[in-house]
């Protein structure tokens, strides 16, 4: 059971406006939340308070410049019960944990307990973009260079992670081997609540359910079977890997945004199977899901791949590699399929098509929902002790 009371406020500090998995889950999270009576109120860089500028190679994203004076009136103006951080590695996140510090110090608050969400595996993610950027992907030819390189950025990272989430109540990550990753490096207070689905829009089709590639050419001249990968296009994500070979028996689909759109697109435009949809609302992402024939999670990136559920409860069985998100969340042979990494992709696809779909929807929507994921964080938001004010 929760510790905060029914109708207790609770403030969400989440930097993430994009389409991303902790904005998706953020607003999920928020909606079930108040469904169970609760209040809640979000800090993000769209409230009229903040100054942000505009991520050069992200440019759905926005930077918050001087967060903290903001963030300290916020929450003195709204005097939440309990703090949840899901960003803290961004301005608004950190600068929530930093004025939960400050109440405390100044006898504000004789308690100011938070909890924080760990999303982002930020080694990987700057390794990636190292290797795009500076290397152009050439490090795989320099071993001894491409390990030194990986010990750097740990250790980097292990000490950044001990640095954001010291002080914090409970860490809240989303899977077992995010848990073993953060225990290893000596965060200890580390609870898994694993994210959820939205079941009235991610369920197998009906014939209500319109088919979007219906509206492109090249779906209408050759309808043939849809691979899909749908998500932010990002270096970190390595969508090259689903859209390598030659595979002309199949489309093969890239639907989102992202700073590596162009370059994928430069590089792989040519080859007339593959197309680049670019981004789409989030209301129409069920139905790509629901009309492709398999869905490709090709990163070894995410802590637990929100969009491997979306397409497995639409009945489309995903191909992944076996590594720490897709393997605490893939129930193999039934949600999909499970490749060896260093491996092609498509050693998967045969035994992905095998699987019977409506099993695969049913048994995902059976074990995630945002119902679930709401409760098990709700038991993990401690009560804030206010100081009484005095007349």
């Amino acid at each position: 059971m929760s510790k905060l009371k029914e109708g207790s406020k609770i403030l969400i500090a989440n930097d993430s406006v994009g389409i991303t998995g902790v904005q998706v889950s953020t607003k999920n999270l928020s909606k079930e939340m108040k469904k169970r009576g609760y209040k809640v109120v979000l800090l993000q860089p769209t409230d009229k308070e903040f100054l942000n500028i505009t991520v050069p190679i992200e440019k759905q994203f926005q930077w918050t410049l001087f967060a903290t004076p903001v963030v300290a009136k916020r929450i003195l103006n709204e005097k939440p019960d309990a703090i949840l951080i899901t960003t803290v590695e961004a301005p608004i996140g950190k600068a929530t944990r930093d004025v939960c510090r400050i109440l405390e110090s100044r006898k504000v608050a004789k308690e100011c307990p938070f909890t924080l969400m760990y999303t982002t595996n930020h080694g990987i993610s700057i390794d990636k973009n190292i290797d795009n950027a500076i290397f152009n992907n050439t490090l795989a030819a320099k071993p001894n260079l491409k390990k030194a390189e990986e010990q750097i950025i740990n250790a980097i990272e292990s000490e950044f992670l001990r640095n954001r989430f010291s002080g914090a109540k409970r860490v809240l990550v989303n899977s077992k081997s995010s848990k073993e990753k953060l225990n290893e490096i000596g965060i200890d207070n580390v609870t898994v609540a694993p994210r959820g689905i939205d079941l009235k829009v991610y369920h197998f089709p009906t014939p209500r359910d319109e088919n979007p590639y219906l509206n492109y050419e090249w779906y209408q001249e050759d309808p043939k079977p849809i691979l899909l990968y749908l998500g932010r296009v990002a270096f970190e994500k390595d969508i090259h890997l689903f859209l390598e070979g030659e595979h002309p028996e199949y489309h093969r689909v890239v639907v989102g945004p992202g700073p590596a759109l162009n370059t994928l697109r430069n590089k792989f435009g040519a080859d007339q199977s593959i197309h680049f949809v670019g981004p789409v609302p989030n209301k129409e992402a069920p139905n790509f899901f629901m009309h492709a024939r398999l869905s490709f999670f090709p990163s070894s990136f995410d802590t637990f791949g929100l969009t491997i559920i979306e397409s497995a409860a639409c009945g489309t069985p995903v191909v992944a590699f076996k590594v720490p998100g897709p393997k605490d969340v893939i129930k193999e042979g039934v949600m999909g399929i499970m490749v060896k990494e260093g491996h092609s992709l498509f050693k998967g696809l045969s035994r992905a098509l095998e699987i019977n779909r409506r099993e695969c929807s049913e048994y995902t929507r059976k074990k995630y929902s945002w119902k679930k994921s709401a409760k098990k964080i709700l038991e993990n938001l401690y009560p804030i002790k206010w100081e009484k004010e005095k007349d």
